[in-house]
């Protein structure tokens, strides 16, 4: 259910050996995804404790030396923190310095992600050693610890994969903060750090911020007159301000109303949606109207409202964050300044020529492969295949070489879009396939796709080719782009079941294009 049709995915485990015996942390092996746990134990059981910890620098370098090794393989490489003894000793300093050096690491090397499972369980109140399990059966973890882990490890593959939530909807009052500010009035609200009450409210606020600042976009649908409604972000310990919010419902419209209006308005898919509500029938009514979105059963008390969100892990808060996540609230911004600009035009192409779009075409550079990655397993609606890749995929696409990928970039007046859509090609004599195109819907329809092809074409024509040819797999999600391939000219194939342009038919005289265009491919 997870994983879909990767089912194949190959996972390697390992519990590093740290005792005399020890010669390599793990070899790097062909997987997409290697665990490594490590445990106390591991520095404990041969009797030298204190010269394996004394030689902390040893084991940083042993690290170090695995990082480089597995950095270029395309597997991705979990590594959990050091637990620590359940009897005292001195040397918890120690441990804390091999777990903040794994941190550190970590950011230097794209494709290590550091877990803490071990602090992740307790705070659950989940017992993490159990002299039992160890004496009897050598499990360094509680049964519940080991189911805990999974689900933890599970959910960061599953965002890898498949993305991680991108819009919260929030409610406002008992939600954002205590109390009604249409009965309480500001002054009233409970927020801020004077009372028990106030200080819950400023947590969830400071979250709130947290995640929106990692590139979430948070929006508000509540049931009150807008006016009294956004009065309550004036109260002087309020951590969120309006300007926070990319999108804002306050009115007397059901709730999952506001969120179909929101989904269109930001071009985003309802599965792409989390919705957070203190009351069990708004809830209720959202889950049954809106079964895409997500809906945690937050419960009543406030106390409890992060604890439940975070169990969720909704946003990823283990992956690296891009760029473009951290701009994608100025991004959303910035599109609404457009929409509300296109009243000033009669048509669709003047609009289009008024936004001086520009765009770049060039291969994808390692820094740029999480985006890549990311972008490609994020987008549903413009996906010719929707076909999900791991890094260990993308890692041998791009050592083949009769295969290319392509990333387009694109900015216009008003502000830049960053990476919008990667094209992946491959070579077979005179004949250049597109095994898959996906462009973020952001941008859609405003003559890059148009522009795109345009300059695959007359690229791939110098180098003597002389046809195009790309596969449609229509989904439910990617209905958007059924008529695309035909605009631009297309024709199917019945025997191949291809998409073909012949480039010496291109009709490029026929061809919108208003893009101002850079390739470096």
């Amino acid at each position: 259910e997870i994983f879909g049709n990767f089912s194949d995915l190959k996972i390697n485990v390992t519990k590093p050996n740290w005792g005399p015996a020890y010669n390599n942390l793990l070899k790097p092996e062909k997987s997409d995804f290697s665990l490594i746990l490590n445990s106390w134990r591991d520095l404990y059981q041969f009797g030298n404790f204190e010269n394996y910890i004394e030689n902390r620098e040893n084991i940083v370098q042993r690290y170090i030396n695995f990082f480089k090794n597995v950095q270029n393989t395309g597997s991705v490489i979990f590594v959990s923190t050091w637990d620590f003894p359940p009897f005292f000793t001195n040397k918890s300093e120690e441990i804390n310095f091999l777990n903040q050096r794994l941190y550190d690491l970590s950011k230097e090397y794209e494709n290590i992600i550091i877990l803490p499972l071990f602090t992740n369980s307790k705070n659950y109140n989940f017992n993490w050693h159990s002299s039992r399990d160890w004496y009897s059966f050598g499990h360094i973890m509680t049964l519940d610890s080991f189911i805990y882990s999974a689900f933890c490890i599970c959910n960061n593959i599953k965002h890898l994969i498949f993305g991680i939530k991108k819009v919260i909807v929030i409610d406002l009052d008992n939600t954002l903060w205590g109390g009604i500010i249409g009965d309480d009035g500001i002054e009233n609200i409970k927020i801020g750090q004077e009372t028990p009450h106030g200080r819950i409210f400023s947590d969830i606020q400071s979250y709130f911020k947290m995640i929106k600042n990692n590139g979430v976009l948070l929006t508000i649908s509540s049931k009150n007159e807008y006016e009294i409604g956004v009065n309550g972000f004036k109260h002087d310990q309020s951590i969120l301000k309006i300007s926070d919010f990319s999108c804002i419902k306050i009115n007397w419209r059901r709730k999952s109303e506001n969120i179909e209006e929101m989904s269109k308005e930001l071009n985003m898919g309802l599965s792409s949606f989390v919705f957070i509500d203190d009351n069990p029938l708004e809830r209720e009514e959202v889950k049954l109207s809106l079964p895409d979105v997500s809906v945690p059963d937050i419960g009543s008390n406030p106390e409890d409202f992060l604890n439940i969100i975070s169990h969720f892990d909704y946003f990823g808060d283990k992956l690296k964050i891009t760029e473009e996540d951290r701009s994608r609230n100025n991004m959303y911004k910035e599109e609404v300044i457009r929409e509300k600009s296109k009243i000033n035009y009669l048509t669709d192409d003047d609009f289009q020529k008024s936004l001086q779009i520009k765009i770049r075409l060039y291969k994808p550079q390692p820094d740029k492969l999480n985006r890549v990655f990311q972008l490609t397993n994020k987008t549903n609606q413009f996906n010719f295949t929707t076909i999900r890749v791991t890094k260990s995929d993308l890692n041998d696409y791009i050592k083949d070489l009769n295969k290319d990928i392509v990333v387009i970039e694109s900015s216009d007046k008003f502000g830049n879009y960053g990476i919008i859509s990667i094209m992946y090609l491959s070579y077979n004599k005179n004949t250049v396939t597109i095994d898959n195109w996906l462009m973020s819907c952001r941008v859609f329809n405003k003559s890059i796709e148009n522009a795109t092809i345009l300059t695959i074409v007359d690229h791939y024509k110098k180098l003597n080719f002389n046809v195009l040819r790309g596969r449609y797999i229509k989904t439910k999600k990617n209905m958007v782009i059924k008529n695309l391939l035909p605009s631009l000219f297309f024709i199917y194939n019945d025997i191949s079941k291809y998409w073909e342009l012949k480039f010496d038919e291109s009709p490029h005289n026929k061809i919108v294009n208003n893009c101002e265009v850079r390739n470096d491919i």
